[in-house]
C-alpha cells in the first residue's frame, strides 16, 4: 500500500492501521451485542458467512489488483 500511495505512503499506512483498529472494535461490539441478545449458538454460522464474503472479496480483488498484463 505504501508503494501505491507514492509520497503519501506514511499517511496511507496510518489510515490502513486506523481502519484495522476500527474494524476490530466494530467486530467486538457487534459480537457482544449478538451474543448478549441471541446467544453464542449463531456464531459459527456467522463466521461461515463472513468467511465466504472474505473469499469472494479476495477472489475479486486478485483479478482487479493483478491484471494479466502486469
Amino acid at each position: 500500500m505504501g508503494e501505491a500511495a507514492g509520497e503519501n505512503g506514511d499517511v496511507a499506512n496510518a489510515l490502513l492501521t486506523t481502519a484495522f483498529n476500527l474494524a476490530i472494535f466494530a467486530g467486538g461490539a457487534l459480537g457482544a451485542v449478538v451474543v448478549d441478545s441471541i446467544g453464542a449458538s449463531v456464531l459459527p454460522m456467522g463466521m461461515i458467512v463472513l468467511a465466504l464474503i472474505a473469499l469472494a472479496t479476495v477472489g475479486y480483488g486478485r483479478r482487479a489488483a493483478f491484471p494479466a498484463g502486469r
